[in-house]
């Protein structure tokens, strides 16, 4: 329950977020992300064939992760 004489100073403040997608395609979800909402990939990487894909995209100081599953 909050009365409203909360300063904005005392709130919960969050400066940056780093959201991971699971995704069934990652060449599909890289191609969206790059056509359509301006991302570039930063780096694409796996380990070993067997191992799940993993894509870091950015844009600006916006970064999000995408893991083929």
């Amino acid at each position: 329950m909050t009365d409203g004489t909360t300063s904005d100073a005392a709130k919960p403040f969050l400066p940056l977020a780093e959201p991971q997608l699971f995704v069934s395609d990652i060449a599909a979800a890289q191609a969206f992300y790059e056509r359509k909402l301006g991302f570039t990939t930063r780096f694409t990487y796996a380990n070993r064939p067997s191992m799940p894909r993993s894509s870091a995209m950015a844009r600006g100081s916006t970064c999000g992760m995408s893991t083929n599953r």
